[in-house]
């Protein structure tokens, strides 16, 4: 079961909401947040074994994913410091 997690940035006030991330019933894929460097932009795609994944916003492939456990990284839009904090609900 997955849950859902927000970004924030204070300083220029970019903010996404309910991002799904973690595993459901397939074990083989998992939703993973990323920054996209073309469209400067956090959101969550599918990463299944070796396929490389795309940006769900503009459908680049150069995108950076991130690791399951970060709490905050430098905002896409202005490059300052900004969170990724935990939000109510849950997918499977």
């Amino acid at each position: 079961m997955g849950e859902f997690v927000g970004f924030r940035c204070n300083f220029c006030g970019y903010e996404e909401t309910q991002l799904p991330v973690g595993k459901g019933r397939d074990p083989d894929k998992e939703i993973r947040l990323f920054v996209c460097t073309s469209c400067k932009s956090v959101h969550s795609t599918w990463v299944e074994g070796d396929e490389k994944p795309r940006c769900s916003v503009c459908y680049d492939s150069n995108i950076q994913l991130l690791e399951p456990v970060a709490q905050e990284l430098n905002c896409p839009k202005c490059e300052a410091v900004a969170v990724i904090a935990p939000e109510s609900g849950s997918w499977e």
